[in-house]
């Protein structure tokens, strides 16, 4: 790569390119001080620096009235009389993919995203449960008289870690 950089004409010599960049380029990165951002996270660790985008710039956006628009948003249809949630991003033991969005009747509880393994892929669809690692909180729904209160909570992608304990490890332990 650095002969077709420096056949390119911009550089007389690889040294001379190497030397810019160990020399000029790479102290100059070394003094520029990372500042976040409407929109971007930097977090300092002994590790490193990690950059990341909050939530209000990918999957998850602000609206101009001040809500949120969200992966996974639950509203009530007045017709229907339904919950509806809408589509997201779900990873289930590093696999990912998108899910579609549902539609549920109303209850009091924690309404939330599943996971059940069908053969080798796994399904996602929603129902009223407690949080646990089958289910993943959503939002909060009350329902009163003909009133629904919802609850939304913030899910960028909802993320699915099940694990079984190892049958090896198990008979090694007895």
């Amino acid at each position: 790569m650095l002969s077709r950089i420096t056949a390119s004409g911009y550089f007389k010599s690889t040294k001379e390119l190497k030397r810019l960049w160990n020399e000029e380029l790479i102290p100059h990165l070394r003094r520029l001080e990372l500042t976040a951002g409407r929109g971007i996270r930097i977090q300092k660790m002994t590790a490193g620096t990690i950059i990341s985008a909050t939530t209000t710039s990918g999957a998850n956006a602000a609206l101009a009235d001040g809500g949120l628009l969200s992966s996974f948003q639950v509203k009530f249809d007045e017709e229907k009389k339904k919950l509806t949630v809408g589509a997201g991003y779900v990873n289930c033991n590093g696999f990912c993919k998108k899910f579609s969005g549902a539609e549920i009747t109303p209850e009091n509880g924690v309404l939330c995203l599943t996971a059940e393994k069908s053969g080798t892929e796994w399904k996602h669809g929603v129902k009223f449960a407690e949080f646990d690692e089958y289910n993943f909180p959503l939002a909060e729904i009350k329902v009163e008289d003909t009133a629904v209160q919802i609850v939304q909570y913030p899910v960028s992608v909802a993320v699915f870690t099940i694990s079984k304990v190892c049958p090896l490890t198990r008979a090694g332990a007895k």
